[in-house]
Parts: C-alpha cells; sequence; structure tokens
C-alpha cells in the first residue's frame, strides 16, 4: 500500500516469508555460529561513514561544478 505498509490482504503472506527467512538465517547462524570477519568488513566496508562522506562530497562537487 505504501513503501512501509503492505495490502491487508498480503499481511498474512509476509509473514510467512518473514518467518521463512528467519528461520533460515537462525539455521545458518547455528550451522556456523562464529561470523566471517573477512566477509563482514568485505560487505560493509562502502557504507563506512568515510565512504558515504566521499559519495556526499563527491555529490556536492559536481553540483558545485568543483
Amino acid at each position: 500500500e505504501t513503501v512501509d505498509r503492505p495490502y491487508k490482504r498480503d499481511e498474512p503472506a509476509l509473514a510467512d516469508r518473514l518467518s521463512g527467512m528467519l528461520g533460515t538465517l537462525i539455521e545458518r547462524i547455528l550451522e556456523s555460529p562464529v561470523p566471517d570477519r573477512d566477509l563482514a568488513l568485505q560487505k560493509t566496508e562502502p557504507y563506512s561513514w568515510s565512504k558515504v562522506f566521499e559519495r556526499i562530497n563527491r555529490v556536492y562537487g559536481d553540483a558545485a561544478g568543483i
């Protein structure tokens, strides 16, 4: 219905999908409870404060013609 609110008719399917995904994630965690630090860093590095600032700075620079 909106970005953060499903249609009433879709709520049961959404609940089923969410519970299924949670179950899958719980199984993965139980199989390998120690996170892969290198993989986590690789996945999150583009969202570090310095990388986010670089992108913001680049956008402002482009808009200002710098």
